[in-house]
């Protein structure tokens, strides 16, 4: 296993010595937990070393110290909705920043926005989750509905695909729980989750999250191409949006293995 001390010591520490009131939580499962340990890396670069984070969904792994492990009995896609219940069980506060280990963050993440949009959330109980990246600004739908500080937040009804999108966002972690049913792979959490008109998924036009989806489809064999790619120089891959200074770190460090989790 890698040394913890040699994960977030890259360049350009934009957020290093500080942290959010807002729990994070990061939640996996077996098949795709091989991505967490470049997650950390570029979590404690962009994020903070001195933010707490909650994963779950796999065994312990040799994070950073900041990175706390929690037990959940299922760990396995197709029930990845049985573990994240047991999870937010496990917790008990009203908001959470929920991340996924194969969005990458590429960077520094705008703290303030953050908070300001969980005071935000507290004023107003009934929203669902707010969108942290531009899924919901891109979403063809999006409806400017208020001004917060600097932020412009934006609406999208339930007409809208992918209003139970798992990219980054702040999640009401009580209407979270609510929403989600048994047996369900994180695809049938997007694409199948019932409706719940009372309640809103808002976004901003500034979008303080800023991420790269590692995995794309999540096939093995994409993977494989895009890490050839990267590691030849060939250009046009996702992965290249990571800044070349810890994408050549990552490389050396093990940290995006070619073969994925069968390598």
């Amino acid at each position: 296993m890698l040394p913890t001390l040699l994960y977030g010591d890259g360049q350009n520490h934009t957020n290093e010595s500080s942290s959010m009131s807002v729990r994070v939580v990061v939640y996996t499962c077996d098949d795709y937990c091989w991505t967490l340990p470049g997650f950390a890396y570029l979590f404690n670069i962009y994020f903070s070393a001195q933010q707490p984070v909650a994963y779950a969904g796999c065994q312990k792994l040799d994070l950073p110290e900041n990175f706390q492990w929690y037990n959940v009995e299922s760990r396995i896609v197709e029930r990845w909705s049985d573990g994240l219940i047991e999870f937010l069980n496990m917790i008990d506060d009203d908001l959470i920043v929920w991340l996924l280990d194969d969005y990458y963050l590429i960077r520094g993440v705008d703290h303030q926005a953050v908070e300001s949009l969980a005071e935000y959330m507290q004023i107003y109980p009934d929203i669902l989750r707010i969108d942290l990246t531009a899924d919901r600004l891109h979403s063809g739908r999006a409806v400017d509905i208020d001004t917060w500080g600097r932020l412009d937040i934006l609406s999208t009804d339930w007409n809208t695909p992918y209003n139970y999108s798992t990219q980054a966002a702040m999640w009401n972690r009580k209407h979270l729980l609510s929403s989600l049913r048994r047996e369900m792979s994180p695809w049938d959490f997007e694409l199948h989750t019932e409706h719940q008109p009372y309640l809103r998924v808002l976004g901003t036009r500034q979008w303080p999250v800023r991420v790269l989806n590692l995995l794309g489809t999540g096939l093995e064999k994409e993977y494989k191409y895009r890490a050839v790619h990267v590691r030849e120089g060939l250009g046009g891959v996702t992965v290249e949006r990571i800044p070349p200074e810890h994408l050549a770190k990552m490389l050396e460090l093990g940290l995006l293995p070619e073969g994925g989790y069968y390598g």
